[in-house]
């Protein structure tokens, strides 16, 4: 195992005030090792040159989320809300989702490892919302993920068939339709 080698030493301060930033979390640049951003509360942070120990720009509406080309982020306040940030203005470039009041929730934005789409997580609606990144709509691919393990829950192939929009999977299993018929409600919550 090799040790860690301290490459670069600096302290965040803010140039023209000369006071020094409280950093709550270290992000690196993907695209470029010399750069990382400070992020010094929840939805805001800063970008640095730590090779030349300068501060390089302000990035006021930012979550701390990155695509990996370092050309855009993500802006998702617990407030509600979704925006795509310019990583070299810090400027929201796309609004996704407006500001809504809502009350604080828990929210989770992601991008899809490609960079093409935008995963967002409501927790007090319990909602996952897929977004293009190219023209900011939202992408109705994303219906229902269900994770499962057949030795450990056999019938839950009979219960996904049941969704109206899955049913070319009971034509497909050679499930008869009516095996599916069923008076009971089906809760998604749980499937598995």
């Amino acid at each position: 195992m090799s040790e860690a080698a301290i490459r670069y030493k600096f302290r965040p301060r803010l140039p023209k005030k000369q006071k020094d930033i409280i950093v709550q979390k270290l992000i690196p640049m993907p695209h470029n090792s010399n750069q990382v951003i400070v992020m010094d509360s929840d939805s805001r942070g800063s970008i640095w040159d730590v090779k030349h120990r300068k501060y390089l720009r302000s990035l006021p509406n930012f979550s701390g989320i990155v695509a990996n080309d370092g050309k855009i982020g993500i802006h998702s306040p617990n407030k509600g809300g979704l925006h795509i940030v310019d990583m070299k203005t810090g400027a929201n470039v796309k609004t996704l989702i407006g500001y809504v009041a809502e009350g604080v929730n828990d929210v989770q934005a992601e991008f899809t490892p490609n960079g093409k789409h935008i995963l967002y997580y409501h927790n007090g609606h319990q909602t996952l919302r897929l977004f293009r990144v190219s023209d900011g709509g939202q992408d109705g691919s994303l219906l229902t993920v269900v994770l499962f393990d057949e030795q450990v829950h056999p019938e839950i192939l009979k219960n996904v068939a049941v969704l109206p929009s899955r049913k070319y999977l009971a034509e497909h299993l050679e499930i008869p339709m009516e095996d599916l018929e069923t008076d009971e409600s089906l809760d998604l919550r749980n499937l598995a």
